[in-house]
Parts: C-alpha cells; sequence; structure tokens
C-alpha cells in the first residue's frame, strides 16, 4: 500500500534569511518530487513521474541561527498543502534523531547521496546527480579537515563522508 505523504524534511538554511534571523516568506517556495533536472520548468524525461507541491507551513527549530552556530539543527520540517504519492521515485526517508549512528557505521559503511550541487568545475548541475560516499569517524575527519571548517562538519548533527585520498578533506553530510 503507497503512502500518502504531506509533512517532509529539508535544509532549514534553504529558507532562513541569516540577515535578520528569520524564515523566509513562504510564497517564495514550492517543492517538486521524481525531478532530475534542476529548473522548475525543465522539460523532464518522464513527466508522469514528477509531483509538485506548494507549501502551507515551515517549521524550523528555534535552535537554529544559521552560520552563527555552524548551521547546528540545520532541519525544516514542511507541510505541504496537498499530499504526495509514494511511488517508486517517490519514496520516504527515515531521520534518526537521537543519534549512535557512529556506532553503527564502520569504515566500510557507504551513503548513498543525491543532489545538484556543484560540478568539478564548479558549475551548477542542471541534472540530479548521485554519489556513493564512504563513512569516516569523527575523529578521523578531525584529524584531517582544516581547523576553520571544523565547526562546520563536526556539529552534533552531522557525520563526515566522503574520499580522502590525494591529501583532500571530505565531504560533510548531514543527517
Amino acid at each position: 500500500m503507497a503512502l500518502s505523504i504531506i509533512v517532509l524534511f529539508a535544509a532549514a538554511h534553504c529558507f532562513y534569511d541569516e540577515r535578520v534571523g528569520k524564515v523566509l516568506p513562504i510564497e517564495r517556495f514550492s517543492v517538486g518530487f521524481g525531478k532530475r533536472k534542476r529548473g522548475w520548468d525543465a522539460v523532464e524525461e518522464h513527466p508522469e513521474r514528477v509531483q509538485k507541491r506548494d507549501i502551507d507551513a515551515i517549521h524550523i527549530p528555534p535552535e537554529f541561527h544559521g552560520v552563527i552556530n555552524s548551521k547546528e539543527d540545520d532541519i525544516a520540517v514542511l507541510v505541504l498543502s496537498t499530499p504526495i504519492d509514494e511511488s517508486s521515485y517517490v519514496i520516504p526517508a527515515c531521520y534518526d534523531k537521537v543519534g549512535g549512528y557512529e556506532e553503527e557505521l564502520g569504515r566500510d559503511s557507504v551513503g548513498y547521496v543525491v543532489g545538484w550541487g556543484r560540478t568539478l568545475n564548479n558549475i551548477p548541475s542542471e541534472e540530479l546527480r548521485e554519489a556513493n560516499l564512504p563513512f569516516i569517524s569523527r575523529s578521523e575527519c578531525q584529524s584531517i579537515v582544516p581547523p576553520s571548517f571544523r565547526p562546520y562538519i563536526l556539529a552534533k548533527d552531522r557525520f563526515c563522508a566522503g574520499e580522502t585520498s590525494g591529501g583532500e578533506y571530505p565531504s560533510s553530510l548531514q543527517i
């Protein structure tokens, strides 16, 4: 049985104006599911898989203050105007707010991430990208990332993942 989903998690910093310390106007946002192209009106290869919705409410934890506190608690709860339908292209993901992942994940653990982000040439990607990244322990991460970057990746709600070969520091993934 498929679920109808009306609440979802997103990154709080996407909806927050740090200059004034407030959530941005809700009218500025809509969400899309099953999309592979970045552009809202981009022609999709499989348009029947895409679901677009308006947002009725954005809830951000009062502890979130953007860069001031290293973007800790960077999670928003969005309430959709109408439910989305679960399908083989739109499925729920789990969020473990209790933590304890460090004990469960080992060096051989690999996570699957997707997003538009930027390419290696620092150009915004128009196509959805995906990657498999190995987990890196907190202690190893602390020893290899630059001190100025540590507050952003070693916050209580984050963990390290990425390739460390070639002396480069790893990517930071939020959970």
